[in-house]
């Protein structure tokens, strides 16, 4: 759904100037012509910042564009936001999720309004062949938006490295029989430890955090530019905090070699509540949701606080 969220004065300048529009037997006499050029182009990879121009926009007669107004179309989960607003005449925007998305760019020449949006596609693809994407919803959170401490909700992606045994004395609060791999430095990436050394020290089997997101909605990704061979990875979720906002609706993103390989979404989650989504074999390129032991459904551990991290 497109929302504009038009400044005052240009909603009512292009309200008037449409809605005369629509009115009058003729349209009104030469409207400003919105032009939108993005440096980049229209293909570009995950994290990318789109340096967007409507400079080229152009009114009749030698007039003058006098305000610009952007909008766009992206996929579920994006956060980018124009920069240093939508209004102006070429901002940036970071597309931070895999997909399509729309630029729309209307402008306002005097009291006159272009008659039809300008639209850019811009196709956004993984920057690895490998990457994993965290968005989620927060019903009591009345701007996901908005930024800072506490803001919003707090909700972590994981990946772990299997086949490496865990530390001696690290507790088994999923109740598997097994000491946990989660929130171990040596075994897990996430926002703690977002560049582990899993392969060569700097090589491209090293996982990395992409993004990592504090205050509601995401999105997290983690990536790796070449994943180990004959090796399991295992994704999970932690809501970490919920500064007051309350329970959660989880998604969980998996693209291996440009396609989506699994998407698991709208998982309710309480705080504290440890989400083990899905196996990913780096052999066979599988991807398994996983359920919890002798059990179906999604596996979801309550009240998981490991020592150590309970700040």
């Amino acid at each position: 759904m497109r929302a504009l969220g038009l400044p005052f004065v240009l909603a009512s300048a292009l309200a008037t100037a449409l809605g005369c529009a629509a009115r009058a037997p003729v349209q009104p006499a030469d409207p400003p012509t919105p032009v939108i050029e993005v440096q980049e182009g229209h293909a570009v990879t995950a994290q990318t910042l789109l340096h967007l121009d409507g400079s080229g926009s152009h009114a009749a007669g030698g007039g003058t564009v006098t305000a610009y107004q952007w909008s766009v179309d992206a996929p579920v989960g994006a956060a980018g936001s124009f920069e240093p607003s939508e209004i102006a005449a070429s901002p940036t925007f970071r597309v931070d999720v895999v997909g399509g998305y729309t630029f729309h760019l209307d402008v306002l020449d005097g009291a006159t309004a272009s008659l039809q949006a300008a639209d850019y596609q811009v196709t956004v693809t993984p920057a690895t062949p490998f990457s994993v994407e965290l968005t989620w919803v927060t019903p009591g959170d009345p701007d996901e938006t908005d930024t800072g401490p506490e803001a919003g909700s707090d909700v972590d992606l994981h990946l772990v490295q299997p086949g490496q045994p865990t530390a001696q004395n690290s507790p088994d609060l999923d109740g598997d029989g097994e000491p946990d791999p989660y929130f171990d430095t040596r075994l897990d990436c996430f926002w703690f430890n977002p560049n582990p050394d899993w392969g060569a020290t700097g090589t491209a089997n090293n996982p990395r955090m992409d993004r990592d997101d504090t205050d509601g909605a995401g999105p997290e990704v983690i990536s790796v530019a070449q994943p180990q061979s004959n090796l399991t990875y295992v994704v999970a979720v932690h809501y970490w905090r919920s500064h007051g906002y309350g329970p959660v609706t989880a998604s969980v993103r998996v693209l291996l070699d440009g396609e989506e390989a699994l998407s698991r979404a709208d998982v309710a989650l309480q705080e504290k509540d440890l989400w083990h989504v899905a196996t990913i074999d780096t052999t066979t390129m599988a991807v398994e949701l996983m359920a919890p032991p002798g059990g179906t459904g999604d596996w979801i551990t309550h009240d998981y606080d490991p020592p150590g991290f309970t700040g």
